[in-house]
């Protein structure tokens, strides 16, 4: 017989356990056993809904984990495209700096080539300025008109001799050569004439 309390087996016959003194009596033993076996399932329950109780705690870590993780995904691909963004706009960046720099290089070299410009055309209108002396030459007479005329100062280069002249040729009606001719003369005289009439 095995005794309910301790589990040790005593021979048949017995009223008590050889092991623990616990009573072999037939309707003790079976409340005992049944009491037992109703602690062991209780037991048994508790010990489910424990499981249950810890299983439902994980669960529930498990989903808010599982939330946390998906916003930390959500967040690296924001990155990610951050990232790629920037990258762009780095690249675009890289870009515009070299047409930036294109360009100053093309400015510089445009300057130069103004500034040569520049030097030739000075050069080309003293060449000019040298030719129309030799071919239409301005006498002191015309210069002195200009001059009473208000269309040059008595220190101006002879350059400007021939620009006052073109300038009063095209004024008068007439062809804006620079070169004295008879005509250009003539008006010359009757424009002193009329503002210092004799």
């Amino acid at each position: 017989m095995i005794c309910y309390r301790c589990g040790v087996q005593s021979p048949e016959g017995k009223k008590f356990c050889s092991e623990c003194g616990a009573s072999f009596n037939r309707d003790e033993y079976v409340e005992a056993t049944v009491l037992k076996q109703v602690e062991a399932v209780l037991g048994q329950r508790e010990e489910e809904f424990t499981l249950k109780a810890s299983t439902e705690k994980v669960t529930t870590r498990l989903d808010e984990d599982s939330a946390q993780l998906g916003d930390l995904e959500s967040k690296l691909k924001r990155l990610n495209d951050l990232d790629i963004q920037l990258s762009a706009y780095r690249a675009k960046a890289d870009e515009d700096r070299r047409k930036l720099l294109s360009l100053e290089t093309e400015m510089n070299e445009t300057q130069d080539r103004l500034a040569k410009a520049a030097v030739d055309q000075r050069r080309a209108d003293d060449r000019v300025a040298q030719l129309e002396k030799w071919v239409c030459p301005i006498g002191d007479q015309e210069r002195g008109e200009l001059v009473t005329l208000g269309l040059l100062t008595p220190e101006a280069p002879p350059q400007a001799s021939t620009d006052a002249l073109r300038s009063f040729q095209k004024a008068n009606g007439l062809v804006a050569d620079g070169c004295p001719g008879p005509r250009t003369v003539a008006a010359l005289v009757a424009a002193v004439h009329k503002l210092n009439p004799r």
